[in-house]
């Protein structure tokens, strides 16, 4: 327990007995929950209370009941027909010792939700693979025969940020009734590598003390880069004190007969050096959410706001494909804001008015909000929409569409087609003079067939740094399959896959970039819904097919 927190525990739990007549068996655990800022900032005058407001809940500590000795007080028994070894405690002739840390599991069940001080993103993916892998791992620890056996749960999280790896964790450790220990690896990160190993090691040995417990490193990427390593030469020095850190608590399994496993959760895991990485025994991928998912989350987020009529929930999981939890919550939350400038411009209301009205949130609401969340949401190369382009501005081309329908409405409408193991096409070149309608035609295609249109220039792709081109188009491909069905249209491809062997860029940048775009669209092929490579298609448009690479051409791409 925190010391600065200890003595406002010992305080809260008083008074929960102070506050009604108790009764209390041996080996009852009891939650005492508290404001944890409230409790930092003492009072400075006396006749300030800090309890006299109600303060919404963020932290709590459990202290289980070891001892009952009744001693001459009479007051305190029970009769044991009703409540067994049971003892009403009796403030004022009751005397209360805490004899120290007690080795011991925390009842099951969501009790943040029980006292509202939850801050999880509202995801209900509890049947995930992600979950239940977790769930097994954690489980196999915390058996018996798990100290025998040795087994010690040490896994890496990797996937968007925001979207759910420490709310997953949380989750499995409430279903579980484990402790959590949680902190940030920025928080410990110091000026030198020193005081960067005191801090984690202080982590750690606090951790050992609240066994079983999972430990949860949030953010590992901070700790140590792969392009530090790849400029110095050296294994990063905090790598092996994470690895001696992890063996030091997976040898208190043994003396305390509970495990303390550590979980670590990263955003990119391309940028975590391999010392790194061998810390951990299991890897776990969390993908962005699926529609049905999105469905989910946006009717936790809205159950209780009211909507026009205009709105429709399964239209809007659809239009906000590749957006994950943290996104979502955020478009709910623009939403409000702009329904609250909308009334504001267009009559003279007050806020008490607007509080007893209500506020409707519209579709136009969400247009403006999903509008400002792709422009935050797109970095360096975009983010994937349903354009609004149909065939009806496209002039003529009437054999070119069919091809494209072909190529691309088959696969959706029918994949029993292909579920026997027949080779789809990864892409379409469209090729032709400037000006002819090519990227109208590419806009066209994601309208008729509802898939998001992800626009991809060359200019985009590259960068300074060795190795992060070749990232970008694997990027491009993730956010693809994230929010599939969706449509990659690479413009002017010429310019992001010429010729190999024909440039004189030093470094061979433009060889890796095309080497990786066919490995990308190899793996579309042939990778299939196992792959998550399902309803992915690629469309490249340039008016010089001349210079594109031959592999590029070759008959199945």
């Amino acid at each position: 327990m925190d010391k600065a927190l200890q003595s406002a525990f010992l305080e809260s739990l008083k008074q929960w007995f102070e506050a009604r007549e108790r009764i209390v068996c041996k080996g009852d655990v009891i939650a005492i929950c508290l404001n944890e800022d409230n409790a930092r900032l003492k009072p400075q005058d006396d006749d300030l209370n800090a309890q006299d407001t109600y303060t919404k809940p963020t932290t709590l500590a459990y202290f289980k009941v070891t001892r009952l000795d009744q001693g001459d007080n009479t007051d305190s028994a029970v009769h044991p027909s009703y409540f067994g070894s049971g003892r009403r405690i009796v403030p004022s002739k009751t005397q209360m010792i805490q004899t120290g840390v007690e080795y011991s599991r925390v009842p099951v069940g969501p009790i943040s939700h029980y006292y509202d001080f939850s801050k999880k993103l509202p995801l209900n993916r509890s049947k995930s693979p992600a979950y239940n892998q977790l769930h097994e791992l954690v489980s196999s620890s915390l058996h018996p025969l798990g100290r025998d056996f040795e087994l010690s749960c040490n896994a890496l999280f990797h996937g968007p940020r925001g979207g759910g790896k420490a709310t997953l964790v949380k989750e499995v450790v409430e279903d579980l009734g484990v402790h959590l220990f949680e902190f940030s690896v920025y928080d410990i990160v110091s000026d030198t590598d020193a005081k960067t190993e005191v801090h984690l090691k202080a982590k750690f040995d606090k951790a050992a003390a609240l066994a079983p417990c999972v430990v949860l490193l949030r953010h590992m990427e901070g700790l140590a880069k792969k392009s530090a390593v790849v400029e110095s030469g050296q294994e990063p020095l905090l790598a092996t004190v994470l690895q001696e850190c992890i063996q030091n608590v997976n040898a208190a399994h043994a003396t305390t007969g509970y495990p303390v496993m550590v979980i670590a959760t990263t955003g990119d895991i391309d940028a975590l050096p391999s010392s790194v990485l061998s810390c951990f025994r299991h890897e776990i991928s969390i993908n962005a959410p699926d529609e049905k998912a999105r469905m989910q989350i946006l009717t936790n987020l809205l159950h209780d706001s009211p909507l026009a009529p205009d709105i429709s929930l399964s239209n809007l999981a659809t239009q906000t494909a590749a957006l994950v939890a943290k996104d979502l919550v955020d478009l709910v939350a623009r939403a409000g804001v702009l329904s609250l400038q909308r009334i504001d411009r267009s009559i003279a209301v007050t806020t008490q008015d607007i509080q007893a009205a209500g506020i409707v949130l519209t579709a136009a609401d969400f247009d403006s909000a999903l509008g400002e969340a792709r422009a935050s949401y797109s970095d360096s190369i975009g983010a994937p929409k349903i354009p609004s382009v149909t065939w009806d501005d496209v002039g003529g081309m009437a054999h070119v569409k069919d091809d494209i329908l072909d190529t691309i409405q088959l696969p959706l409408e029918h994949p029993e087609l292909f579920g026997a193991g027949l080779k789809k096409r990864s892409g379409i070149l469209l090729y032709g003079p400037p000006g002819t309608g090519k990227t109208l035609l590419a806009k066209a295609i994601a309208t008729s067939c509802s898939l998001n249109f992800f626009s991809v220039k060359g200019p985009e792709l590259l960068n300074m740094y060795i190795g992060e081109s070749e990232a970008n188009v694997r990027r491009v491909f993730q956010r693809a399959r994230d929010a599939k069905p969706c449509v990659i249209f690479f413009d002017e491809l010429d310019s992001v896959a010429p010729k190999r062997g024909e440039k004189g860029d030093s470094g061979g940048v433009m060889d890796r970039i095309v080497s990786q775009l066919l490995a990308e669209l190899d793996g579309m092929g042939e990778g299939g819904e196992e792959a998550g490579a399902g309803d992915v298609f690629v469309i490249g448009a340039t008016n010089r097919p001349d210079l594109l690479d031959p592999a590029l051409l070759r008959p199945g791409r």
